[in-house]
């Protein structure tokens, strides 16, 4: 039996029945969108949206120690999303294809679960093993607005289970919209409730959309950072902290500021506190910041080292500080 923080591989099922459930947007235990993980493609029309919850909700789902991640490879003709789950704490991963096609009627499509086809070179680390899944759901036809749930890990006793949806949406999602609060910013404390980096990819940068890639590293902290092209890192708190100034505000569900000439704004997928409010946003600069070994490899879809790219993530403030 194979050990996976609380859940264990050995126990391990597939949904293999047709299961549609739509959950609400951000259900409380919502993993997915950890390490980098919310991922939206398209295809004839279609979007698709991958989701990992815990049900019944961990109190740290961080403890899970598992990474979560998808991606779409950047092949004419290919219509194949690879879903993959990494434990680096053993040295695994797993998880599945999903194809989509086109249905037999307007408006449907003929979605497929097959095994994992990545490698481990495809990953980071490069050097874990993959272990099968025993069994994958029964191709479906499927139309915009089903969900389709599938059970990933179970726990020994049954009473816990992380489950992906699976969201099949008609067109492309519009961006996550403007802030809405307008109140003054406070200084953030514990009574506010527990903070929530749902990230998912919309950055801009004096006023526009960054058209290059995007990705965010879930780390077990509060602190947030993000490193922008030609820009060194920023090290961003709710919290005042020695060394850092006021430079900006967290309201609602987007983290905005202003440093070195340049505006920044970052719209995440719900509150990053609560339902809602304004909270003043301190930061630190890094000039001197270089990508670790893990934010330097290729990506996925075979872009090279060194493509345009924001990096983001959140760690412990001691993590962060430059040495």
């Amino acid at each position: 039996m194979i050990r996976i923080s609380l859940l264990f591989l050995g126990t391990l099922s597939l949904l293999a029945q047709d299961t549609k459930r739509v959950p609400p947007f951000d259900p409380p235990g919502t993993l997915g969108n950890q390490h980098g993980y919310f991922h939206i493609d398209t295809f004839g029309g279609l979007s698709v949206r991958f989701r990992a919850v815990v049900d019944p909700p961990l109190v740290n789902p961080q403890d899970l120690k598992l990474g979560w991640g998808v991606f779409k490879l950047q092949t004419k003709g290919q219509n194949v999303w690879h879903r993959f789950v990494t434990d680096k704490v053993n040295q695994q991963y797993f998880g599945y294809d999903l194809t989509v096609d086109p249905g037999a009627f307007p408006g449907q499509y003929r979605v497929t679960f097959s095994p994992l086809s990545i490698g481990p070179d495809q990953l980071q680390p490069s050097d874990l093993s993959p272990v099968p899944l025993p069994k994958y759901p029964e191709p479906q036809t499927i139309m915009p607005g089903d969900t389709v749930a599938v059970d990933l890990l179970v726990s020994p006793d049954g009473k816990r289970k992380i489950v992906d949806y699976i969201e099949f949406l008609f067109g492309v999602p519009a961006d996550p919209p403007p802030a809405t609060s307008t109140g003054a910013s406070k200084d953030y404390t514990l009574d506010d409730g527990p903070l929530n980096f749902d990230f998912v990819g919309f950055v801009f940068i004096n006023g526009q959309k960054f058209q290059g890639r995007t990705r965010f590293f879930k780390k077990s902290g509060a602190t947030l950072w993000f490193s922008f092209p030609g820009q060194g890192r920023y090290i961003l708190s709710l919290a005042p902290h020695d060394g850092f100034s006021k430079i900006g505000v967290v309201r609602d569900h987007v983290v905005s500021f202003q440093a070195n000439g340049q505006q920044y704004e970052i719209r995440m997928g719900s509150p990053v506190v609560g339902s809602g409010g304004a909270w003043n946003l301190y930061g630190l600069y890094d000039p001197l910041y270089k990508p670790g070994a893990d934010e330097q490899t290729p990506m996925p879809d075979g872009m090279p080292t060194g493509t345009v790219t924001v990096l983001g993530g959140t760690d412990r403030l001691e993590n962060l500080l430059p040495k």
